[in-house]
């Protein structure tokens, strides 16, 4: 069952240890930009990284296709909704996993956990926070729930999430907030757009695994001043804008997105359908934006919060799903064994009433 989901790619993941220094260190270097679906960072001496939907399929190899073509296999039951939350429009994940421990009926509680991962690993929304109930009827018919483009979704929560620095009152030095959504996505972009934070805190284990994020472990955590240290360099080295490589293309086709690099086309060869080009915008012209006022790196201390580990209570979740949905099927199959002894005595039973003496 969790080969043929889309959370496989993320089972795959070891010893990926977050680090809210980096993130913070980076957020303090987010520049300001007006209608821009992007995160653009200042670093070293005035140069830029990008982290776009590009980079982030890149890092995670979620769909981000076009969800109007999947929507209309989208069963609008409001059967999970109705059955088990009464017709609730505002699910916690606390209410979400009690319903996932008190459900009896095998499919049913395997939707609920494919749900509960969703939201709480990738979308990592808060406890008391609503889940987005549209996931409950997306997930009623499963293949329909693995092939949606949850991929967009996310990025898209993330760049909000990662945008509201922008918006936090009061002295930088003091501030403290809470990183929800996907965090972790732009952890290991940080390592593949800036070598040295990956010299210094990560391990390349290979090179071509897809997405590049299985190619990853980082198990120290860095102070926030050493982060700091090595993004203010001015020799430091910059890759501005993370382009899949020519022979990973077959790869990068996500339901619909096709991410162009030299020698090839916007759309994709024998096919019946357009492929749209990632959008790509540009570096930002530094002279018009005010640089971000990072504070001092000698009184930097991480404010962002966020659990750690999300990889490994990510193998939990599945592992414990796994195991739970097995044993439940074993005592239905033991159950159902019954039933047949009981039935295979009725037809003797009745066999021997019929047969002629």
């Amino acid at each position: 069952m969790l080969r043929q989901s889309f959370f496989w790619k993320f089972y795959q993941v070891r010893r990926m240890q977050f680090s809210g220094q980096i993130i913070d260190n980076l957020l303090l270097r987010l520049l300001k930009l007006e209608n821009t679906d992007e995160l653009w960072f200042r670093l070293g001496d005035n140069k830029v990284a990008r982290f776009s939907l590009m980079e982030f399929l890149i890092v995670t190899g979620l769909n981000a296709g076009n969800e109007d073509e999947v929507r209309p296999n989208i069963q609008w039951s409001k059967r999970l909704l109705n059955k088990y939350f009464n017709g609730k429009t505002t699910i916690t994940p606390v209410e979400l996993e009690s319903t996932f421990d008190a459900c009896t009926m095998m499919e049913d509680k395997y939707k609920f956990r494919l749900v509960y991962i969703l939201e709480t690993m990738l979308r990592c929304k808060h406890h008391q926070t609503s889940i987005d109930v549209f996931c409950l009827d997306v997930v009623y018919n499963i293949e329909v729930f693995n092939a949606y483009p949850w991929g967009r979704r996310c990025f898209i929560d993330t760049l909000h999430a990662f945008k509201r620095i922008h918006t936090i009152k009061g002295s930088k030095t003091d501030r403290k907030y809470d990183v929800y959504e996907f965090p972790l996505a732009v952890q290991v972009w940080a390592f593949e757009a800036i070598p040295m934070l990956a010299n210094k805190w990560a391990t390349r284990k290979e090179w071509t695994r897809i997405p590049r994020m299985l190619n990853w472990q980082a198990t120290d955590i860095p102070t926030a001043k050493d982060v700091s240290t090595i993004l203010d360099d001015p020799q430091l080295e910059v890759h501005t804008i993370l382009t899949p490589t020519p022979e990973k293309m077959e790869n990068m086709y996500i339901h619909g997105f096709y991410i162009p690099s030299r020698g090839h086309s916007t759309t994709a060869q024998g096919s019946p359908t357009q492929h749209r080009p990632l959008p790509s915008s540009p570096p930002p012209h530094l002279s018009n934006i005010p640089s971000p006022n990072v504070r001092q790196s000698s009184t930097a201390h991480s404010g962002s919060n966020v659990s750690e580990d999300l990889f490994e209570r990510l193998n939990r979740q599945l592992t414990s799903m796994d195991y739970r949905i097995t044993s439940q099927l074993m005592i239905e199959i033991r159950h159902l064994n019954k039933k047949v002894e009981q039935l295979s005595k009725k037809v003797d039973e009745v066999t021997k009433w019929v047969r002629p003496r």
